[in-house]
């Protein structure tokens, strides 16, 4: 095709000269794309069949056609750049050098920033390629499921004879002996030092994303690679700023330093310019100087609005995903022929705040007939949580909740114009296909579609599923009244959830149903009201039983003040000496009084005296005769 084009075949397999050569007989823009990758190098960026192929040079691609096409843009939406992204990745020279000092010398480090500053694309699309130059073994994974395994597979699969010391599947195993010897092996195959870096860490510490025990497995893995000072092994750890409070005591045990810490803030003006010029120019189209002037002022002033960097920091810097969404905007909007952007086709997408504020919109109204926009509602709201942050979810699951009210070819054509224009995009966790927003900068649009209503739904789902994946076979994680108030009152959500979990695969399910944990954090609930009421009802009993005691006993106190009880005994000398008693019946007419006395040192006997304060008693055989 390409000597039917241009009367020779192929001299180079360099991809812009190939362009060239193509551009000098004027044929269709479409058409030198469709060529162009028919002939890529590497046999996964080509055309998957004959027929996408053929679509793509007649102008009716599919979405699949679309997105192999799309795969050599110079821009990317909201998605991350990628490593074969490399030569369209500029403005962040600086921080890759100063990066590289910290890996290749100081052996482990903290990346950080806020989220959207380009983490993740500065580390696919810069830093690997940079660390390859340089004669390094790059291992990326992101912290999902289990990073610890993926990384130990990561090297498995860089070295085949690193598998014997991979940990059998579905146990974490020793891990820190493990890994370690694996980069071992690993350096041993190729020569290379391993550098291994952790995107995305804060899913360590997000709700529903590494559980504890793989996260303290893969800690104390790092913490003992770090520990031991292995030439040959280097430890890159890329982390949300508002999360690297988190990470303060791993920080610890691997003794990171401060100096062992880059912080990534937004792209500088002049990086800025570069961004925008140099993929374009790779691409043989230039950026008008007019247009990048006011375009540059445009982003500057949309990162100072968005108040997340010191205002000195943000004074005069674009924030990336502003970037990446303006360019590829005016990107697509050129025609066939266009070799210029102007500052017209920037005032035709509405300025930089029409393309932030209308990108979503756009896309639907632009892609989609009214039922299948409708079914990209509901498939984007079902990627957002109700704490404003991006989900994971099972595509089977996003299919299953779609599918309620809705036609399925409708979700099929929703889902690929998603895909295809870098909305939504795959993440395979586990062997499980999961869909995933591209960027956090599309959670607030999405919320401003969901009422009161369905965002409290949303809650009360979420929580039952954070509660069923953190539940273990002898350990339940039982719901309380608040939550099961919430369930309540959308009782739907448990059918739905235990739907959901249909499609997730037997080593990640949760050892209970939804049904069965809403049912025991039930009876659990009212076992404890019921227990709580018992022990209140025995309390206020043993209250009432000791407040009428004591009621009583202070009634026959009142009653008997004053009372005593006199026992005598009556004795006289014995004819041996001692005293002995006298039985009483000796003395029949013996009687006894009490007196009262006013005067103890005057002591009368006899008469009773008003007013005493002692008294004494009088026991006589006759009172005219003499008393004892």
């Amino acid at each position: 095709l390409f000597e039917m084009l241009t009367g020779a075949r192929p001299a180079t397999a360099d991809r812009e000269e190939l362009r060239r050569e193509v551009l000098a007989r004027k044929i269709p823009d479409g058409t030198i794309r469709a060529v162009l990758t028919a002939l890529e190098p590497e046999p996964r960026r080509r055309f998957m069949s004959a027929q996408t192929f053929s679509d793509a040079l007649a102008g009716t691609a599919t979405t699949e056609g679309r997105r192999e096409i799309a795969v050599a843009t110079p821009f990317k939406f909201f998605a991350s750049f990628e490593e074969e992204d490399a030569a369209y990745y500029f403005g962040r020279d600086r921080v890759i050098t100063e990066i590289l000092e910290t890996v290749l010398f100081g052996r482990c480090m903290v990346l950080t920033g806020p989220s959207g500053t380009g983490k993740s694309s500065m580390i696919h699309a810069g830093l690997i390629p940079a660390l390859r130059r340089a004669g390094a073994q790059p291992i990326v994974v992101p912290c999902r499921a289990d990073p610890l395994k993926e990384l130990v597979e990561r090297l498995s699969t860089d070295a085949p004879s690193v598998k014997e010391y991979a940990p059998p599947t579905g146990r974490l195993g020793p891990p820190a002996m493990g890994l370690e010897e694996a980069c071992y092996k690993a350096h041993r195959e190729t020569g290379k030092p391993v550098v291994l870096i952790l995107d995305q860490a804060e899913r360590l510490y997000l709700e529903g994303g590494v559980d504890r025990d793989r996260r303290r497995s893969l800690e104390e893995a790092l913490i003992s690679i770090s520990g031991t000072h292995t030439p040959f092994v280097a430890v890159l750890l890329a982390v949300r700023e508002d999360f690297l409070a988190h990470l303060a005591p791993l920080r610890r045990s691997m003794g990171l330093s401060a100096g062992q810490e880059v912080r990534l803030g937004p792209l500088p003006r002049d990086a800025c310019a570069l961004a925008l010029v140099e993929p374009l120019r790779a691409r043989e189209i230039t950026l008008a100087d007019d247009l990048l002037a006011v375009l540059l002022d445009d982003l500057a002033s949309a990162c100072r609005e968005m108040h997340i960097w010191q205002e000195s920091e943000a004074r005069d810097a674009v924030y990336p995903p502003h970037l990446q969404m303006a360019a590829s905007i005016l990107y697509e909007s050129l025609g066939p022929e266009e070799r210029t952007v102007t500052l017209e086709h920037y005032r035709r997408a509405g300025g930089l705040k029409g393309i932030l504020e209308q990108h979503l919109r756009y896309v639907l109204d632009r892609y989609l007939e009214p039922d299948a926009a409708r079914v990209a509602h509901t498939v984007a709201q079902s990627l957002v949580s109700p704490a404003r942050t991006r989900l994971a979810v099972p595509e089977a699951v996003v299919r299953s909740r779609a599918l309620r009210d809705n036609d399925p070819s409708a979700l099929e054509t929703a889902l690929e114009v998603l895909v295809d224009l870098r909305i939504v995009h795959p993440v395979n966790i586990r062997s499980v296909r999961n869909l995933e927003l591209v960027h956090d900068c599309l959670v607030g649009p999405i919320l401003a579609w969901t009422d009161k209503t369905d965002l409290q739904r949303r809650s009360a789902k979420e929580s039952l599923r954070v509660r069923l994946f953190r539940s273990l076979p002898d350990r339940v994680q039982y719901l309380d009244r608040e939550e099961l108030r919430d369930i309540q009152r959308f009782p739907d959500v448990v059918g739905d959830l235990d739907e959901e979990l249909e499609h997730v695969g037997e080593d990640v399910r949760p050892p209970i149903s939804a049904r069965e944990l809403v049912d025991r954090s039930s009876r659990r609930l009212r076992l404890r009201w019921t227990a709580w009421l018992t022990l209140a009802c025995v309390t206020v009993a043993a209250l009432v039983g000791f407040t009428v005691f004591r009621m009583h006993t202070l009634s026959l106190q009142a009653e008997n003040v004053g009372r005593f009880h006199l026992q005598w005994q009556i004795i006289e000398p014995g004819p041996e000496g001692g005293l002995v008693p006298v039985p009483r019946e000796e003395l029949p007419e013996l009687t006894w009084a009490v007196h009262r006395l006013d005067d103890v040192t005057r002591n009368p006997i006899g008469a009773p005296v008003p007013g005493s304060t002692f008294s004494a008693v009088t026991i006589s055989r006759d009172p005219d005769e003499h008393s004892w």
